[in-house]
Parts: structure tokens; C-alpha cells; sequence
């Protein structure tokens, strides 16, 4: 299991390092970049994941690349380390981070079953090839990736077993762990109550529902990022004049957003709010930061356009049609299934003719509310039972001091948060109203009601009441954290499997062998490889192309070197 830990390590020194990198390129400030190391993991995550997108516009993402990577990140971080002054606060974030990491990843599952349709099979594509374009036609799953598989195929050198692919998901959560117990430390000594309790709050909700790899995927870090943008908007120090860098980290979270899942564009509208509030407009947008965020978001956008056709696939009304690889009438069976899918027609039991005749005009909304609205309901429960018993204990204690002390204010940043929230929970109950989308939506927006209500009642003068609440629930979290994994991997100590104890990527089953797949090889006319049909069970991490569709009528050629899939 040592070999786990250290690759946790390297992971956490690699986007660490990255970080340092960004920090002196982005931010331009050598001062806020020492004193903010906590944020620096989260940047590096950030950065190295637009950067791996970039190279593979030009090149595989092989094992030669992964390394150089590797080597210049490290060689950031040691050097950063010699010129820091508290190393120890350093290496206690890596060993944390690492140890999260280790306790996370350690004979858990990969994401069942999206990790074998098509994240791995795309991370293997990304090893072996340039961007190929078109490669919606192979797999339509390929128009819906994240970010988060340039990340993952990155993590791809010399040093360690393929594996290393899983440690990037493990390691986002390590790192904004250790970032929001850090706002919420800073906090309490600020004695700035909502900004405490909602921390607070955020780190339990955390604790509940990212305490397993296995349900990562690619939605958990959208949540994860999600909550970063509200945090980093809670501390924005005065809105009409916001510093540049306040700025600038709230428009690069909202773009990672948009990156990590097409549907985030909705986030966009938060740092539209903060331009049209600020009295600087030109101030913000005469600065290099700009147009380092208008290319990073248009190198994304560019790779939608060239695997798809589409700058947000399957959104047909964004699709270019005169694109030779560009399939309309698949790009709309796939918006509408997945819109359908959303709200719930398995459960409809074929009441409606088609999937655009089931999401229009409500017709959906019976159904999801005796399937999909159950489940969130169930979801959520556990967490309003716990803001309900903050709310007696609330009451009692005014009761039981006799309390009459004046309300807390409610500030124009509350506002601001609790329309965008209710205006994220709006669009995606119109849209993709599952819960594992709009989870951290549901969240932020309950919370926030939660808080203004408590703001009526109580000015919070009495902190050391509540901090001992907060520390002693937060505890209880970190022991629940790290003993349902930890129970895990004692659980699954004795079950050997080929490259154990890392994660399964080359089979979904407990019994199969855990060995490189080989899957039928389909050519052309032409006898070129079009790509590897699995039979219609999921590709894993195999030789790529990979696929479980048969595609009879894909067709490649290559111009200027890229390979371009299109159907006849």
C-alpha cells in the first residue's frame, strides 16, 4: 500500500507545484502567493488541467510528456519549498493531502458505470493521440467529457503503474479539505459568523457526501468547485471595488466550472454580476488576466467545436452544420434522451411516444415526482434534520437566557448568493433536475435560507457557545470520514486482484481478472484502424479507440495529420 501513499504524494507535489507556477504567472504577486499556500493546490488542479488540454491539441498525452511534467512541477515545488519560510505549514499540507488521498483511493471502486464507458476509455485516448476529431462519432459519451480526464491522463509517467490516473479525483478532494478548514479556522478568529457558518456547514455536507471515491465520477468535483466559488465570493472584501485578483479567482473557478460540466455555464452569471457592479470595468479587463481566461476558455470551446461540432454538446442551436463530422440528427436524439433521462422517462413505462414528447410541457413532472423527487428528499433529509436541531438549539438557548439582543445584518452579498443560488436551482430543476447535478445548488440555496432566518432571530455575540458545536461536529465528521474508509479497506484487506490495492480500470467485475482488455479490432476499406469494438460491454482503460457501439458507418480520414471521424 506504500506504493498508493507515495503516489499521493507525487500527485499532491505535482499540483501543488503547478500551483506555484500559476500563482506567479496569474496572479503576479509573490506576497499574496505566501501567504495564501492553501489555495495553491487548488489553483495547480486548475491550471494543469487547461494546460494538458492545450498540449493535446499537439501532442499525445503519453508516458514522455506525463513525465516532463512531472519532473518541471516537482522541481516548482522544492524550489518554492527553499525560498518559503513556515515549511513545516507546507509539508503539512502535502502529508494531509496525501494521507486523504491514500485513505480515499485504497481499495475503493472507480465510478460505476460512467468510469468504463467512456472516462477511461477517453483518458486512454488522450494517451495515444492527439486530438481526434469527430470522436463524438465514435462514442457519443466522448462529446460529454471533463476536464477532469485531461487531468486524470496527465498523472501518466514513468514511475508509476497506469494507475496513477485515479489519484487526480482523490486529490481534489484533499486539497479543497484542507482549504475550507482553513477559511473556517481564519473565520473564527475573525469572529465573522456567516461566513463561520456556512464553512462550517459546507465541511459537514462534504464529510457526508464525498466520503467515497467510488461516487466521484465526474460530478463530485463540480460540487466540490462549486462550493469553492462561494467561498472565494464570501470573501470578497467590497463588490463595487473588488480587487483584481478577488476577481480574477471567482471568473477562473466559474470557467473550470464550465469546463467540468457544459451545464456550469450557468455559473457564468456570478462573475457577470460582479463586472456590472464594479466601478473599474476597464480596470479588470486592461489586465493580462483577461486574456489568459478568454484563451483558456476558448481552447475548451475549440475542442468541443473539433470532437463535436457543437461549443456545448448536444445543444444543437451551438452546433457549426456545415462541419463534415457534425451528425444533427444524433446530436438531437442525444439532447433529448439525455434531457429525458434526467427527469425520469425509465420510470414513465412508455407512456410517451418519444423523449421530446415526454420533457414537453411538464408532461415529465409526475413522474419525476413520484421517482426523482423521492430519492433527493431522502438525500437531503439528513442534513435538514441536523439544520432543525441548530434551530432548537437556537431557540432554547434564547429561551433559557432570556435573550432580547439586536438581529445580525443581512449584507448585499447574502442577496446576491441567495438569488444566484435559487436562480442555479431553477435552471436545473427547467433542465436536468437529477440529484447528482444539482446537489450543491439544493445546498447553497437551503443553507442560505437557513442563515437569513437565523439572522432574524440571534446577532451571534455568544461564539464560544457555537464554536463548540461547530468543532465538535466537525470532528465527529472527520472521525466518520475516516473510519468508513478506512473500514473499507480492512474489509477488503484479503481480496487479491491483479495491481491490487490500487482501483480496478480494466474491469468492473469483482471476480474477473483485473488485466488489460483486448477487444476486436474494426478497418476500413483501407484496412486502417477505426477502433476497438468491445462488444457492447463497457471499453475500461484499454487500447484505443475503444467503443461498445458497433458504428457500421464510421469513417476516417487524417488531413495534416489529425484523424477525423465522420459517418457516411
Amino acid at each position: 500500500m506504500l506504493n498508493i501513499f507515495f503516489a499521493s504524494l507525487t500527485s499532491s507535489v505535482i499540483l501543488f507545484g503547478f500551483g506555484i507556477i500559476f500563482n506567479y504567472l496569474f496572479l503576479n504577486d509573490e506576497d499574496n502567493h505566501q501567504s495564501n499556500i492553501y489555495e495553491t493546490g487548488i489553483f495547480g488542479i486548475i491550471f494543469l488541467s487547461f494546460f494538458a488540454l492545450f498540449l493535446n491539441f499537439f501532442l499525445p498525452i503519453n508516458k514522455l510528456v506525463g513525465s516532463i511534467i512531472s519532473i518541471v512541477s516537482t522541481m516548482s515545488f522544492f524550489y518554492f519549498i527553499y525560498l518559503y519560510k513556515k515549511k513545516l505549514d507546507l509539508i503539512f499540507i502535502i502529508l494531509i493531502a496525501s494521507f486523504v488521498s491514500f485513505a480515499l483511493i485504497t481499495l475503493s471502486n472507480i465510478n460505476r458505470p460512467d468510469a468504463g464507458l467512456y472516462h477511461l476509455p477517453f483518458v486512454s485516448l488522450l494517451h495515444e493521440s492527439k486530438i481526434i476529431i469527430g470522436s463524438v462519432n465514435i462514442h457519443h459519451r466522448f462529446g460529454h467529457i471533463s476536464i477532469i480526464q485531461y487531468l486524470s491522463a496527465i498523472h501518466n509517467n514513468y514511475i508509476f503503474k497506469t494507475e496513477f490516473i485515479n489519484v487526480p479525483l482523490a486529490s481534489i478532494f484533499s486539497f479543497y479539505i484542507i482549504f475550507i478548514f482553513k477559511k473556517f479556522f481564519d473565520n473564527l478568529r475573525k469572529n465573522d459568523f456567516s461566513k463561520i457558518f456556512i464553512n462550517f456547514l459546507i465541511i459537514i455536507f462534504s464529510f457526508y457526501a464525498f466520503n467515497r471515491y467510488s461516487n466521484y465520477g465526474n460530478d463530485a468535483p463540480v460540487h466540490i468547485f462549486f462550493f469553492i466559488l462561494i467561498i472565494f465570493f464570501l470573501e470578497i472584501t467590497n463588490l463595487k471595488e473588488i480587487q483584481l485578483n478577488e476577481f480574477y479567482k471567482i471568473v477562473i473557478l466559474s470557467l473550470f466550472l464550465v469546463s467540468l460540466k457544459p451545464f456550469m455555464v450557468i455559473v457564468l452569471l456570478l462573475p457577470l454580476i460582479l463586472f456590472y457592479l464594479n466601478e473599474k470595468k476597464l480596470f479588470l479587463i486592461k489586465k493580462k488576466q483577461f486574456f489568459i481566461c478568454l484563451f483558456l476558455i476558448s481552447i475548451w470551446f475549440l475542442k468541443n467545436i473539433l470532437i463535436s461540432g457543437c461549443l456545448i454538446y448536444p445543444l444543437n442551436k451551438s452546433c457549426i452544420k456545415s462541419l463534415i463530422y457534425f451528425d444533427e440528427k444524433n446530436t438531437l436524439t442525444r439532447s433529448y434522451e439525455g434531457e429525458a433521462w434526467s427527469k425520469g422517462v425509465p420510470d414513465s413505462k412508455g407512456k410517451f411516444s418519444s423523449h421530446k414528447e415526454y420533457i414537453k410541457k411538464f408532461n415529465w413532472l409526475p413522474t419525476w415526482k413520484e421517482n426523482h423527487l423521492k430519492k433527493i428528499v431522502e438525500k437531503i433529509l439528513p442534513y435538514l434534520i441536523l439544520l432543525f436541531l441548530i434551530l432548537i438549539i437556537v431557540i432554547l438557548r434564547k429561551i433559557y437566557f432570556r435573550e432580547n439582543s439586536n438581529k445580525s445584518s443581512i449584507d448585499e452579498k447574502d442577496y446576491i448568493l441567495l438569488f444566484f443560488s435559487f436562480y442555479c436551482c431553477a435552471i436545473w430543476f427547467l433542465k436536468f433536475p437529477l440529484y447528482r447535478f444539482g446537489m450543491s445548488f439544493i445546498f447553497i440555496f437551503i443553507t442560505l435560507l437557513f442563515i437569513f432566518l437565523l439572522k432574524k432571530m440571534e446577532n451571534f455575540n455568544n461564539f464560544k457557545f457555537y464554536n463548540f458545536i461547530f468543532t465538535t461536529l466537525i470532528i465527529v465528521g472527520v472521525l466518520g470520514f475516516l473510519g468508513k474508509n478506512f473500514y473499507r479497506i480492512i474489509n477488503k484487506f484479503d481480496k487479491k486482484y491483479n495491481n491490487y490495492p490500487w482501483p480496478k480500470i480494466y474491469t468492473l467485475s469483482d471476480t474477473k481478472e483485473n488485466i488489460l482488455p483486448n477487444y476486436k479490432k474494426i478497418v476500413d476499406e483501407k484496412n486502417q484502424t477505426l477502433f476497438y469494438y468491445s462488444n457492447g460491454v463497457e471499453c475500461m482503460y484499454s487500447k484505443a479507440p475503444c467503443s461498445n457501439y458497433s458504428n457500421p458507418k464510421l469513417k476516417l480520414i487524417t488531413k495534416y495529420g489529425y484523424k477525423i471521424y465522420y459517418k457516411d
